[in-house]
């Protein structure tokens, strides 16, 4: 038997009828290690670096293909890496991201917004999906500064964010210090809330001119703003930038910055309310596992005066960090 799976093996053992014995010749009796279905101790059918005695009786993977949740990674490359073989979602990435998994995934028919608004596009009013909370986040897959797609459904089971930044927001001056200014901050709560089970993704938007961002400028933004995060924080490039996208489907006002806090049940928490005084930045007040002494706490929100063109806080908090003639529309 190939023992360098033998700790993975026992956890997802652990309580398992299903799980006869811990080895050939174990407790089912089966002298021949072969289990009551067989399965050869020492070959490898399908080439993954497990044997089919440890496909069948330990992971219960395919011993006939080498990737049985098909997602690009082998069988024996999931278990080396901690991910589980039998879960497309929860897969190795390049970057070193908080990847988990659930029990359960929704239905498909169930999630996505189910309230809308209605938006004067240059005289024609136009009925725009728009999330609330207690909606669950349908599944995208967008790719990363690595030049992998990323599923958003790998971070079932943590309580993720995503901010929805414009991707030539740091072209200008003003731009740039209030987009710096948004990215320290967030990272700074990407440090503190990682380890209880945080994940802050950013996604870039369509820059001015209406282009979609590449693989090529989720990069370059990553080594621009991130630093020594730059393997840690997800940078995705939007894909739909329409008014039936994911990111116009979070958007009250239209205006970047914008946060969304998701729970590690994919259910969305709150909505484009970013880092005013009395609304909610902070993920911790969402996460059971913070004590709430230990919450991060947000302070006054010193990026809004750095804003441009519009203060990204909604009205009345808007007024007073930005002025009341630089405050966005909310729908």
């Amino acid at each position: 038997m190939d023992t360098r799976h033998v700790l993975f093996a026992g956890l997802l053992c652990l309580g398992s009828a299903s799980c006869k014995s811990s080895g050939p010749g174990g407790a089912d009796g089966n002298s021949d290690g072969g289990g009551d279905d067989g399965g050869d101790p020492t070959v490898d059918s399908d080439h993954d670096g497990l044997t089919d005695w440890d496909e069948k009786h330990t992971y219960h993977t395919d011993p006939t293909n080498p990737d049985s949740d098909d997602d690009g990674f082998t069988d024996g490359d999931e278990v080396d890496q901690g991910t589980n073989p039998l879960n497309e979602y929860n897969r190795p990435y390049i970057g070193d991201y908080k990847v988990a998994e659930c029990d359960e995934y929704p239905n498909p028919a169930t999630t996505g917004p189910h309230s809308s608004r209605v938006i004067d596009m240059g005289g024609s009013p136009t009925v725009v999906p728009l999330y609330e909370p207690t909606d669950i986040l349908t599944n995208a897959q967008l790719v990363d500064q690595f030049g992998e797609m990323v599923d958003l459904y790998s971070f079932c089971g943590v309580n993720l964010d995503l901010l929805f930044i414009q991707w030539n927001q740091y072209g200008g001056t003003p731009e740039y210090a209030a987009l710096t200014c948004w990215i320290d901050d967030m990272l700074n709560v990407q440090r503190y809330y990682r380890d209880y089970g945080y994940q802050l993704v950013i996604v870039l938007t369509q820059n001015s001119a209406t282009q979609l961002p590449t693989k090529d400028d989720v990069s370059a933004f990553a080594s621009m703003l991130l630093g020594k995060d730059r393997d840690k924080v997800p940078v995705l490039a939007s894909a739909d930038e329409t008014m039936f996208g994911m990111h116009a489907w979070f958007e009250m006002d239209f205006h970047e910055p914008t946060l969304v806090h998701i729970g590690p049940q994919l259910n969305v928490l709150s909505v484009d309310k970013d880092d005013c005084i009395g609304v909610d930045r902070d993920p911790g007040p969402y996460m059971p596992s913070v004590p709430k002494e230990l919450l991060w706490n947000n302070p006054d929100p010193t990026c809004e005066s750095l804003d441009f063109p519009y203060c990204a806080c909604p009205a009345p908090q808007c007024n007073t960090y930005c002025g009341a003639d630089n405050c966005p529309v909310t729908y």
